[in-house]
């Protein structure tokens, strides 16, 4: 590799900045430090440009325009790029994975200026001019791909989380409203109210020789029902003034700065202490633990409106136990609990296959932009396209509808179907079979679609029995839904073909 200066492969500049008054809800887009800002009549830059985050919190952020944008004086625009030395996507891959830490100054405002911007440096693959444009192209490409079966990965996450929602919903309805009419007494009635607290800091004592793990609020992870290992654990004679609740307790935030962090909760499956800024429900014997955390996030808004009003928000344990819950009879929480525990056992799996993505994406990163990385070793896709920057969006191949082979059910004769009910095992093969046809085809997997096709399939088979319903239809899905991870198990083993992710669900 060798190295070039930012400043000498493009033109880095601050645009005039627009009044917010001047703002439109419609017209060509205009960016800001956090992308896209607003609208407005006129356009500064005709092509799509790398724009740098120059001011504030986000400062160092990466975004790429669309053609015709109005860039502010917030985001730098590294205009007029030498794509005869530098590939503009390579440019912005390259940029995103260095960060910009070592040039941004100001503890009060960050910012970055032209001048700091002088100190970067882009990594040229040796070769040709021809060779090395070529090899970045190459290496672009390929991070492309990785970062898509990432936001994949995340978008079939989001899925079932909100998958899990509208089933907890379906089940009881709005928990607010309790248009069912459920039983819907003080939070008390659903267990054991505990406050944590901070044993004194002065006597060290109390978090030497740690015995037993000390939660805070930031151990309460949006993307996981279950707390994180805590960084910090109390003594023995810490755990005499602690509080500390057994495995099965809910945490809730209930002191925070802002007010969106109120009412963040998760579930303990340990015994754990925890500090003031949380409180914990410790069920009863007729409460579901799945189903409470599930009311809990559903109902989130609801106890952040019993929160107080001022600059800090709190959430007293007096308060908390005013706040009325529906509480169905144990047997109905239960059904859901079936449910939401193979939900999070798929969800366990998904977020196992997106960390070792992100590894593998920091790995090829960290290789391809210090000339390590052998290209001629990784088969990528034949006919990569040179796309223009009118279209970055389309940068990996699309199979067009008139190429698409269309999976036929596998043939079923002799099986007798019920009239009410879906045969599992019935359903289950026809979606291996899915799924294998799928991979052949190196085609993604979408259950919509399946569950299309099983449907026709099960009418055609049913005869004289009664037609596949809403409710059936509604079952098949949940049955994919938490029978998806055995699936991906078996897929997750074809590690030498390179199509690992060909798994991948589409929701």
């Amino acid at each position: 590799m060798k190295s070039v200066k930012l400043s000498e492969i493009t033109k880095p500049k601050q645009w005039r900045n627009l009044p917010i008054s001047a703002l439109k809800e419609s017209g060509y887009p205009v960016y800001g430090a956090n992308g896209i800002i607003g609208y407005y009549d006129e356009y500064n830059h005709l092509e799509a440009t790398i724009v740098i985050t120059c001011r504030g919190a986000t400062c160092g952020t990466i975004n790429i325009t669309t053609p015709k944008a109005y860039i502010t004086s917030n985001a730098m625009a590294l205009n007029e790029l030498n794509e005869d030395i530098c590939d503009f996507d390579y440019l912005a891959k390259f940029l995103s994975y260095r960060g910009f830490s070592d040039v941004i100054n100001g503890a009060a405002q960050p910012q970055i200026t032209r001048a700091n911007l002088q100190r970067v440096e882009i990594p040229i693959p040796e070769g040709t001019a021809e060779e090395s444009l070529e090899s970045q192209k190459n290496i672009a490409y390929l991070l492309e791909k990785v970062e898509r079966l990432i936001a994949q990965r995340k978008k079939q996450i989001e899925d079932l989380d909100e998958f899990l929602k509208s089933v907890f919903i379906d089940m009881f309805g709005d928990p607010v409203k309790n248009e069912k009419g459920w039983d819907k007494p003080n939070v008390d009635k659903f267990g054991d109210i505990i406050t944590g607290n901070t044993p004194p800091r002065k006597n060290a004592d109390n978090y030497s020789n740690g015995v037993i793990e000390w939660i805070k609020t930031d151990n309460i992870k949006a993307d996981s029902h279950i707390i994180t290992k805590a960084s910090e654990s109390l003594s023995e004679i810490g755990l005499k003034t602690g509080r500390s609740v057994d495995n099965g307790a809910i945490l809730i935030a209930c002191i925070a700065g802002s007010l969106d962090s109120i009412g963040r909760s998760a579930i303990a499956n340990r015994k754990v202490a925890f500090n003031q800024q949380m409180n914990a429900i410790q069920p009863f014997e007729d409460v579901d633990t799945l189903y409470l955390h599930q009311l809990i996030q559903v109902s989130k808004k609801y106890i952040q409106n019993h929160a107080s009003k001022g600059m800090k928000k709190i959430l007293t344990k007096g308060d908390f136990k005013k706040i009325k819950f529906i509480k169905p009879p144990l047997e109905e929480q239960q059904s859901y609990s079936k449910i939401a525990s193979k939900v999070y056992s798929v969800t366990k799996f998904l977020r196992t296959g997106l960390l070792d993505l992100e590894t593998l994406y920091a790995s090829l990163s960290q290789r391809a932009f210090s000339g390590e990385l052998d290209l001629s070793l990784i088969s990528l896709d034949e006919g990569m396209p040179d796309a223009p920057k009118a279209k970055r969006e389309s940068t990996i191949p699309v199979q067009s509808e008139n190429e698409v082979s269309m999976f036929e059910m596998p043939a079923s004769e002799g099986i007798e179907l019920e009239s009410e009910h879906v045969d599992d095992t019935i359903i289950m093969k026809w979606f291996e079979s899915y799924c294998s046809f799928q991979k052949e085809q190196a085609d993604a997997i979408d259950i919509n679609q399946f569950i299309e096709q099983a449907q026709e399939r099960y009418q055609e088979l049913s005869e004289q029995n009664q037609a596949i319903g809403v409710g059936t239809y509604d079952k098949l899905q949940t049955k994919l839904f938490v029978n998806l991870a055995s699936v991906n198990q078996e897929q997750s083993l074809n590690e030498e073909t390179n199509k690992v992710e060909v798994k991948s669900v589409t929701l």
